[in-house]
């Protein structure tokens, strides 16, 4: 499987060499971040690191502060390794840095962990249904997958992918990629503005299956799965949120946002 998704990149990385998309485009913007850089060296890598894990605890946006070292630890076991050995270390004897004043943007980070961490168990359930074998591919991969959709915001599934797109499109990237992406996009859509009792009363009346579905399919159509996968995909995301409340963490937007 490593070495199949390392030809799926290659690929990619000539489609995007050739690609007239737009700069702009959250299709190129995620193509960019997951095709392999041959520029950026280990060595680079190794310098970077540091900081780059004390940012990491801290909360800051590492995917901008450093998207050249962040792509690489999507394609480079060696440095993705060493990442997570200087993380577990700092974990445990936090680095002596200035600690920012605490304000209430503490409540997206709360929700930020909580929908990452529902997409990826919703993931999970479905590949283990759909295609188990991938299942244990998909957690190394999810948390810099996430930081790239997060930074595209609403841009990912807000219309299906231009003529040309490619960067969900045609099988180019790994199914773990397309697993992960549409799982966290239905959850994030599902969550967004609704508050417990309104969940509730759609439980209750069946609405919210129906939702679930409906959302999940326009979803994996968005992201160019093909009609059989999107399909299956939406039955099983649907099936896992009916009967769970906690499954879709829910964000109630601030009045300023509603």
């Amino acid at each position: 499987m490593p070495h199949e998704n390392d030809e799926r990149l290659q690929r990619l990385a000539r489609l995007l060499a050739e690609s007239d998309l737009p700069a702009d485009d959250p299709w190129r913007r995620l193509a960019e971040a997951l095709a392999p850089d041959d520029a950026y060296s280990h060595e680079q890598a190794e310098e970077e690191l540091p900081a780059y894990v004390a940012d990491e605890l801290l909360g800051r946006p590492l995917a901008q502060r450093y998207p050249s070292l962040h792509r690489h630890l999507l394609h480079c076991r060696q440095c993705a390794e060493l990442h997570a050995a200087l993380l577990a270390d700092l974990a445990e004897e936090p680095p002596d840095v200035p600690v920012p004043p605490p304000d209430l943007s503490f409540l997206s980070g709360v929700y930020r962990r909580r929908l990452r961490r529902a997409a990826l168990q919703l993931a999970e359930a479905i590949v283990e249904a759909l295609q188990p074998a991938l299942r244990s591919s998909l957690a190394g991969l999810a948390e810099v997958l996430f930081d790239e959709l997060e930074a595209l915001g609403s841009a990912l599934w807000a219309a299906p992918a231009a003529s040309g797109g490619f960067a969900l499109a045609g099988g180019e990237l790994s199914d773990e990629a397309r697993w992960l992406a549409a799982a966290w996009a239905t959850t994030a859509q599902l969550g967004e503005g609704r508050t417990a009792q309104e969940v509730a009363d759609l439980q209750r009346t069946g609405a919210w299956t129906v939702l679930a579905q409906e959302t999940a399919a326009r979803v994996a159509a968005n992201l160019d799965f093909p009609p059989r996968q999107a399909a299956q995909f939406a039955q099983e995301y649907a099936r896992l949120v009916a009967g769970d409340p906690s499954a879709v963490p829910l964000r109630i937007l601030p009045r300023s946002e509603a």
